[in-house]
C-alpha cells in the first residue's frame, strides 16, 4: 500500500485503470492524494517539520497547524487503505 509521488492531477486520463491493474496484479493498493495533501503532507509536515527535527537542525523546522492537520488527514487514509486491503493474520510494517 503506497503512494506513487503523483497526485490525482498528474495522473493522466485513461492511465489509471492502467495503474490499478498493475498495481492489483503484483498485489499492491495505492493511496490516491490531490496536490494540497502532497503540499501539507509530504513538502509541509514531513519535509519542513519532521525531517529537520529528525536530522538535528531544530533551528529549520516549521510548526503550521495547516501541515498537522493534512499529515493527521493523510495518514488517516493510509490506515483506511490498510484495513480495507489486508486481514487480521497480515503483519504491517509502517515505513
Amino acid at each position: 500500500i503506497g503512494w506513487s509521488g503523483l497526485t490525482d492531477e498528474d495522473i493522466p486520463d485513461g492511465l489509471e485503470d492502467e495503474i490499478d491493474k498493475a498495481l492489483q496484479d503484483n498485489g499492491c493498493a495505492k493511496v490516491k492524494l490531490n496536490a494540497k495533501e502532497v503540499d501539507g503532507f509530504y513538502y509541509g509536515f514531513s519535509n519542513r517539520t519532521i525531517w529537520p527535527l529528525f536530522h538535528y537542525f531544530l533551528e529549520y523546522s516549521e510548526f503550521e497547524l495547516t501541515y498537522w492537520e493534512t499529515y493527521k488527514a493523510v495518514n488517516q487514509k493510509f490506515a483506511d487503505a490498510i484495513i480495507e486491503n489486508s486481514s487480521e493474520d497480515d503483519t504491517i510494517w509502517v515505513h
